[in-house]
């Protein structure tokens, strides 16, 4: 059994009003993305969260027993499905104990060149203390109900290098590529992006802000930096 961290916080609990079994529960500590969100649940079961949550000692119960079964999920709020399971070791509140470790999920929507208009995207992101990355980008097909997932793990990478080409040589030795935290933002066709490099105890840092665009052909996102400016 995985190693817990439990800390607890004041969380209301809902009234009647939801209290069914159902397959999902959204995180409540993650913030919800435009109708998607983060939530938490176990594969293929519905679960009463609510009746749980409502008792504290059948709340231990139930995580003690399912801790290793909990995964978390990418969900549509409009249609109450799972996007995507993105595995055990899960993040997640119960009543008011909040159980995770040092490892947070976010999502952002995305502009992508190559979408149909009826399909968006989505960026699924996994944090570490002082660095995240895109974990996942999932193309949504709102006319099929289809989602397609892009393996997102090159993307970063891509950003990254493609931001360092166009830094004065002088911060290209400070800026590691494997130590930033990455903030993505949709301007229109093209992402906003900010990407600070910054290792631990090394009080060299780059702050860059700089505007990208995201091309999609056959199944591969590639990447194109149309700007990048230091921030002092």
């Amino acid at each position: 059994m995985r190693p817990i961290f439990a800390a607890f916080i004041a969380l209301g609990i809902a009234s009647g009003a939801h209290a069914v079994p159902r397959a999902f529960q959204v995180n409540s500590d993650v913030k919800s993305e435009e109708g998607y969100a983060i939530a938490w649940g176990i594969p293929g079961e519905k679960i009463d969260f609510d009746k749980i949550a409502s008792n504290e000692k059948r709340t231990d119960e139930f995580i003690n027993k399912h801790i290793d079964h909990i995964h978390n999920f990418v969900v549509d709020l409009k249609t109450k499905k799972i996007l995507l399971d993105l595995g055990e070791d899960a993040n997640f509140s119960l009543g008011t104990v909040r159980i995770g470790n040092s490892s947070s999920l976010s999502l952002k929507k995305v502009s992508i060149d190559g979408l149909l208009p009826h399909q968006e995207a989505l960026a699924v992101f996994e944090g570490y203390r002082w660095t995240n990355s895109v974990r996942h980008i999932l193309i949504i097909d709102r006319k099929k109900g289809a989602v397609v997932k892009v393996d997102a793990v090159d993307v970063n990478e891509k950003i990254a290098r493609e931001i360092e080409k166009n830094l004065p040589k002088d911060h290209q030795a400070s800026f590691d590529r494997g130590a930033h935290f990455l903030t993505l933002e949709k301007a229109g066709d093209v992402v906003n992006v900010e990407i600070n490099s910054h290792a631990p105890k090394k009080e060299e840092s780059v702050r860059v802000n700089a505007k990208v665009k995201l091309t999609l052909n056959n199944d591969v996102i590639d990447v194109h930096v149309l700007s990048a400016q230091n921030q002092e």
